[in-house]
């Protein structure tokens, strides 16, 4: 009610205002109200503007440069931080492998040939190493049209190595025991007495050697190069026969060697001394021999190439003492990153011939033979290596030398006796003859290895020989090349090769009949053909301890003489196994 009353009073009181203004409006009104008449269009019309005719100018203003001027004053700011203790960090490795003490290795061929070798050892030690070995191997011989020619070597030996701080001392003491039969005689000996070669009896024409070993070697290894570092060693060999011809013969070696740098050049010398002593029939004969050598050398090396300067001066005491002096000088430069090297340098120097060195190059040597120091008077040789990859490298290297009382096996020594009972034991022996010759030598070698998946190296030697007195260099070939290999496939089959070819050599004898031709007076050389052997091998690894291995020898079955009547096994096949124990 209160609302419809508001809207009633605000419509009259407007109605009454609008009532009032027309009536004021009649009663006063002074407005005209005639009629206005607009005979054209509005013009509008715009008076003109007041404008400001100046034109803005910069007004450049330098700023003033303001000059500060920093006092610092040094002051400790005391803290202090305790870092919480963390928990190291540890790397796991792979595990190790499993080690085994103990290796054997058995085996048999045709020919009635035992194979045998073992080994026992310590495993992973910071101590030392210690270790065991026993090798054997025997064979019947059976060579058609000679007497017996059976083989026995066997060896024992045991050594061990204590690792201190910054030394270390190792020795070895060794037993071997080589018998053979000097089974080479010629066809004409048959034909000169009134019986076969079978009627001859093998212990007539056995040969023994013993041998006895041992070595010692004190050693430092300082990690400081202002610290003289130093080697010693020393090693005794008694060799002796067990039958009838008593042939001892003492060697003793001492060799010390001292190194230090000086800033980057490395001063090394050393100083050795060799001694010899022969004894035959009871001291009836004997033949001491002594010699020192004194070698000091710098070595010398930048960014590419590397340089010994050094000489060789040896005091040789036999009958009368002679004093020797040799080069002793090497450099090469690397070219480009180890891809081409090449090297030249010049040596020479006395080398140890005794009985012992003779039969490992020739078991059948004369035992009762004069020996003499191997003089290589001087020695110039220079080459390249370097690689054609990373996993192919070669070596190209060509050589002249000089040696004086060079050993060569000369004529067979032959008695014809009467009868069966009374063959000489030495029969078939070779003696040793020394001569003056000049030697040269080209190589060429080049080697693949990849990834221990494959390794194989091919060799090339040529020779030149020109002995001063002998017509021929008796026993030596011109030209020798060999080619080893080896591929293992997946750590599971194991597969070798061993291949030798080897050109004519001349081997001296007195007999025109079994002579190509004669060479001197009352000398005649017979031609040894050239031979080629073939040796390969297969291993199967059943597991880490077991594996079968079979291996076969002059493949080429080829019975060449590696010395004159001397001929060789054709095929022979040895199969065995493998057995590792005694694990870790």
């Amino acid at each position: 009610m209160r609302t419809r009353a508001t809207i009633i009073f605000a419509l009259l009181l407007t109605f009454g205002i609008n009532g009032f203004g027309q009536i004021q409006r009649g009663n006063g009104d002074t407005l005209s109200t005639e009629n206005v008449i607009i005979v054209k269009e509005f013009e509008p019309t715009i008076s003109n503007a007041i404008k400001i005719t100046d034109s803005p100018k910069r007004l450049d203003v330098k700023p003033e440069k303001m000059e500060f001027d920093y006092k610092f004053i040094p002051t400790n700011f005391q803290t202090s931080y305790l870092p919480d203790t963390i928990k190291a960090a540890r790397i796991k490795g792979e595990p190790l492998n499993r080690l085994y003490r103990g290796y054997a290795e058995l085996g048999m061929g045709n020919y009635l040939t035992t194979y045998g070798k073992v080994r026992l050892n310590n495993t992973r030690s910071r101590n030392g190493r210690w270790g065991v070995a026993l090798d054997h191997l025997s064979s019947q011989g059976e060579i058609d049209d000679v007497p017996f020619s059976g083989y026995s070597n066997n060896s024992a030996s045991v050594y061990g190595t204590r690792f201190f701080k910054s030394h270390q001392l190792k020795g070895d003491v060794n037993y071997s025991r080589d018998v053979h039969h000097n089974y080479g005689y010629p066809e004409f000996f048959s034909d000169s007495v009134t019986y076969n070669y079978d009627d001859i009896e093998k212990d007539e024409i056995k040969r023994i050697y013993n041998n006895l070993n041992a070595t010692a070697e004190f050693a430092s290894f300082h990690a400081d190069s202002q610290m003289v570092n130093y080697r010693f060693d020393a090693e005794y060999d008694y060799l002796f026969t067990s039958l009838d011809d008593a042939v001892q013969e003492h060697h003793l070696k001492l060799n010390s060697t001292f190194s230090r740098y000086f800033g980057s050049e490395l001063g090394v010398i050393d100083i050795n001394a060799d001694y010899n002593d022969q004894t035959i029939y009871d001291s009836a004969y004997n033949d001491p021999n002594l010699f020192v050598e004194i070698n000091p050398k710098i070595e010398v090396k930048g960014k590419k190439w590397r340089a010994k300067f050094g000489i060789s001066a040896f005091i040789e005491n036999e009958n009368e003492t002679d004093f020797r002096f040799y080069p002793d000088v090497f450099v090469n430069y690397n070219i480009y990153e180890d891809y081409i090297i090449p090297y030249a340098g010049i040596d020479g120097g006395l080398e140890r011939v005794n009985l012992n060195s003779l039969r490992q190059t020739n078991r059948f040597v004369a035992p009762i033979s004069t020996v003499e120091n191997k003089n290589t008077r001087y020695n110039f040789y220079g080459g390249v290596r370097g690689a054609f990859t990373s996993e192919l490298s070669f070596n190209l290297k060509a050589a002249r030398k000089q040696i004086a009382n060079n050993p060569f096996f000369g004529v067979q020594n032959m008695f014809i006796p009467p009868s069966v009972d009374q063959i000489f034991r030495d029969n078939g022996t070779f003696s040793v003859v020394y001569d003056t010759m000049n030697v040269t030598q080209l190589t060429a070698e080049v080697s693949y290895f990849h990834a221990e998946k494959i390794n194989a190296t091919a060799r090339v030697d040529y020779y030149s020989y020109d002995p001063n007195n002998f017509p021929k260099a008796w026993h030596m070939p011109r030209f020798k090349a060999t080619l080893s290999g080896r591929y293992n496939m997946r750590d599971k089959i194991i597969a070798t090769a061993d291949i030798f070819a080897v050109t004519d050599r001349y081997a001296q004898t007195l007999y025109e009949s079994n002579s190509d031709e004669e060479v001197a007076n009352g000398i005649y050389a017979q031609k040894l053909p050239t031979y080629v052997d073939i040796n390969l091998g297969v291993e199967y690894r059943y597991n880490k301890k077991i594996s079968a291995f079979l291996k076969g020898y002059n493949l080429a079955s080829i019975q060449y003489n590696r010395w004159m009547n001397y001929p060789v096994q054709r095929i022979s096949v040895l199969a065995g196994f493998t057995y590792s124990f005694w694990g870790n």
